[in-house]
């Protein structure tokens, strides 16, 4: 709290820290410490990572929002510090500032969904102008299946420690290695296009009310990555997100409706797009498979177990996917 309080002079103006309210948001999963702050009847949210930890990012993180915001797309506004610039840099942290934005997080009820896919179209459009996509940015966001291939089979021949993500390998080595084989067989459909975009668009990411997009949070995720990968990414994770208490009929039932209105949405910024349920379903694979390979990598490579825990989450992801855009 004393070190929100310290950093928050650097942007605005008050006397005493008596006179300001901070609290400390948690949030799993976060790199980054998180502040809503109440000062002078306003609500701001304090934003902060130790400079040791990519100190460019946060200062990336402001950037974006500023030009997103410029071009009308629902995102905070970033206050500046008082030397004008977008970030600080003090007592080891780096440091940003936005004005606080009422809302509830994404549950699917009435339109959301519709809205949400608006709003990450709404949000493609405008990134289009944000830079000029490189090669060495294209080859940096390319999934290697070559190297997860690799490490499934480096797994399947070491005494790993982690005796429980080696019994889960185990079990789901065949399907891990089809999910692999099919969407290497796409590829050029989803790599067919990379944009600068939100990698990942999911219900917590999203502020709604009555029903309307109002925010889009978390710019660390906005990054040059496969269109349609990113698409199909937060497709699946918003319908999952309105399918988790439904029995399979129903998710069967329902699930073509919700792709649909997501697939509407989208087009309301892209109606020339002709993105089919089956081709989304291989862009989410992608990102899954992605993030299975990260897990892996640091793991057998670099000895980090830090995310082996969620391996069992991914690997269901594939069989969800399969679920909801009716690849099963």
């Amino acid at each position: 709290r004393a070190g929100g309080v310290a950093a928050l002079a650097f942007f605005l103006p008050f006397e005493g820290a008596n006179a300001i309210d901070v609290s400390l948001l948690v949030e799993q999963a976060s790199f980054a410490t998180k502040f809503r702050i109440e000062l002078g009847g306003m609500r701001y949210f304090l934003k902060c990572r130790l400079l040791k930890e990519e100190p460019e990012i946060l200062f990336d993180e402001a950037t974006k929002a500023v030009f997103f915001h410029q071009n009308k797309v629902p995102v905070p506004e970033l206050i500046p510090a008082k030397s004008g610039r977008n970030a600080v840099e003090a007592h080891d942290r780096s440091w940003i500032l936005y004005r606080f934005v009422d809302g509830d997080h994404f549950t699917g009820r009435g339109r959301e969904l519709e809205n949400a896919a608006d709003g990450f179209g709404r949000l493609s459009l405008a990134a289009h102008d944000f830079g000029l996509v490189s090669k060495d940015e294209i080859a940096r966001s390319t999934i290697d299946n070559d190297e997860l291939s690799s490490l499934l089979e480096i797994s399947a021949k070491r005494d790993l420690a982690d005796k429980k993500l080696t019994a889960l390998l185990s079990a789901y080595r065949k399907s891990i290695d089809a999910q692999i084989e099919e969407v290497v067989m796409e590829r050029k459909i989803v790599e067919a296009k990379y944009s600068f975009t939100h990698a990942d668009y999911h219900p917590m990411n999203l502020l709604l009310k009555d029903g309307s997009l109002v925010c889009i949070l978390d710019f660390e995720d906005m990054k040059i990555y496969p269109l349609l990968s990113a698409l199909g990414f937060g497709a699946y994770k918003l319908i999952r997100q309105m399918l988790v208490n439904l029995g399979p009929e129903e998710v069967k039932t329902l699930s073509p409706g919700f792709v649909n209105c997501w697939i509407d949405g989208w087009r309301r910024s892209f109606p020339h797009d002709k993105v089919t349920a089956y081709e989304l379903a291989m862009g989410a694979k992608y990102r899954v498979l992605e993030s299975i390979r990260v897990i892996l990598h640091n793991y057998l490579q670099c000895g980090d177990s830090t995310c082996n825990y969620d391996l069992a989450k991914q690997i269901g992801s594939l069989f969800e996917i399969d679920k909801i855009f009716g690849q099963n």
